[in-house]
C-alpha cells in the first residue's frame, strides 16, 4: 500500500468542485493548491499506481521523491 500526501491539498481537491469557483478556497472547503496541479498529481499517481499492479509496467513515480511533484510525499507500506 502507499500513504500520499499532497501539501495544500484537501479532501475535496480530489473531486470536480475545485472547478466550480475559485472562492472556494476563502471559504476553506478546498485547499490552496491549483486545481490543474491537483488533478495533474492525482492522474499521474493513479495512472501509475495501475500501470505498476495491472499491467505490470516499471513506474519509478512510486518509488519515491520526484523531481516533478515536490508537494507530494509517499511512503510505500
Amino acid at each position: 500500500g502507499y500513504f500520499v500526501e499532497v501539501s495544500g491539498m484537501f479532501h475535496a481537491n480530489l473531486t470536480d468542485v475545485p472547478y466550480f469557483s475559485p472562492l472556494l478556497k476563502w471559504f476553506g472547503i478546498t485547499g490552496p493548491i491549483d486545481a490543474t496541479r491537483a488533478h495533474d498529481i492525482i492522474n499521474t499517481y493513479t495512472a501509475a499506481f495501475f500501470d505498476r499492479y495491472l499491467s505490470g509496467s516499471p513506474s519509478n513515480i512510486l518509488d519515491g521523491a520526484d523531481e516533478e511533484f515536490p508537494e507530494v510525499k509517499l511512503e510505500g507500506r
